[in-house]
């Protein structure tokens, strides 16, 4: 099994043990996996979050290039916060930022779970 396939793999395997919790999340589930949007929708999240991680690392590596590459307005500001401090932790900003990324994220499947999605007949 490769690595994404053995993280997707963890990944369902950790949902599926929260869900049974929830009876009806994990009927829900189930059929999200019998008809094969799950995998679907954990490969969409898998890309978004590695995109989003590419795009945090590229602005490091923006900050740390300038003569090669323009950093946006974002990365010049964590760039002169960086050479204000006498100590810039990129482990904590990449932290930080995918943090701010999971939440935004959730913010949007909720808002979204606000929509009615039934059908009227």
């Amino acid at each position: 099994m490769e690595g994404s396939e053995a993280m997707n793999f963890e990944l369902k395997r950790k949902l599926q043990f929260q869900a049974t919790k929830y009876l009806d999340i994990l009927t829900i589930l189930q059929k999200l996996e019998n008809e094969g949007y799950l995998n679907k929708i954990i490969d969409l999240l898998s890309r978004l979050c590695q995109e989003e991680h590419e795009f945090t690392l590229g602005g490091f590596l923006k900050l740390a290039l300038p003569r090669l590459i323009t950093p946006t307005a974002e990365l010049r500001k964590i760039g002169e916060k960086a050479r204000e401090d006498d100590f810039f932790d990129i482990r904590e900003q990449f932290f930080n930022n995918t943090s701010i990324f999971k939440r935004n994220l959730l913010l949007i499947f909720q808002i979204l779970g606000k929509f009615d999605l039934s059908f009227t007949l």
